[in-house]
């Protein structure tokens, strides 16, 4: 999975818990047991905490990034000195002489 579904999802859940906070509120609203106040504070309260939680996705996200590149590096440090990073090098194809990949250098004069 992605960082990017893993944001989604997150963002998503967060909205599921909002509207659900929303209906149990305005059930709450129609016994008399919530004040039209109170809900209205506590929707804000709600809405409050769901920046946090956004931005703790994404320090989770950075972490996995980090976590990957780092298991990278150290399995570039534990080769043994000298060996190479291809286990099979293929031979690159003398190519001199037939005209692909030719590069001639032409001087320019540019105007200025």
């Amino acid at each position: 999975m992605t960082y990017e579904f893993h944001l989604r999802a997150i963002d998503e859940a967060v909205s599921i818990g909002l509207l659900a906070l929303l209906w149990l509120g305005s059930l709450q609203l129609e016994s008399g047991d919530l004040s039209a106040a109170d809900l209205v504070s506590l929707l804000l309260y709600a809405a409050l905490l769901t920046s946090p939680i956004g931005s703790l996705a994404n320090v989770y996200g950075q972490v996995q990034r980090a976590r990957g590149g780092a298991e990278r590096i150290l399995a570039i440090v534990k080769l043994a000195p000298g060996s190479a990073l291809v286990v099979h090098p293929t031979a690159v194809p003398d190519l001199a002489g037939t005209g692909i990949w030719q590069i001639v250098l032409r001087p320019r004069l540019l105007p200025y």
